[in-house]
């Protein structure tokens, strides 16, 4: 297997290769540069806890130069971020909780808005066809907002909008 460098915006300089089109880091690599002590012990508590929720395809056991080397997957990586103390991990983790976890929650929540307010236009639209028709629609878009989790408030706004 030929191990390259590969560099990560966060961590510089690592060792891994490339398996199936997928990016694999050598965890000794990874753990020095996190400062993380004895990457087998660090290896060891990851492999208790994704075993502990079934997920085992996150690192690969295997045999270089007649020593076992573990092989991790870039996610577990960023999880190993987390538990760094180094100023490179501050500074990714920091960048997690204030740039892309907001940006994700208001991408979300714009595209829910947007589809609610096509929903409700076209809702809105065929209710208008006729009053036994328009009390159908009311009430399959009340169902349809009470099986995504929708607020009771957001449920009522939507059927006065829709009964005016």
């Amino acid at each position: 297997m030929n191990f390259t460098t590969i560099t990560n915006p966060f961590l510089g300089k690592l060792r891994g290769t490339t398996i199936n089109g997928e990016t694999w880091f050598l965890a000794g690599s990874v753990c020095d540069a996190l400062k993380l002590k004895d990457s087998k012990s660090v290896i060891e508590e990851l492999n208790l806890r994704h075993l502990k929720y079934k997920d085992t395809a996150y690192v690969k056991e295997m045999i270089v130069n007649g020593q076992s080397t573990y092989l991790i997957r870039e996610s577990v990586v960023y999880e190993l971020m987390f538990q760094s103390t180094t100023k490179k991990a501050f500074d990714f983790q920091q960048m997690v909780y204030k740039e892309i976890l907001p940006m994700e929650r208001s991408r979300r929540y714009l595209s829910s808005n947007k589809k609610n307010i096509v929903r409700r236009a076209v809702i809105k639209q065929k209710a208008s066809s006729s009053d036994m028709e328009k009390k159908a629609h009311i009430e399959n878009a009340i169902r349809s907002m009470q099986i995504e989790g929708r607020s009771q408030w957001e449920i009522d706004e939507l059927a006065r909008q829709l009964e005016n």
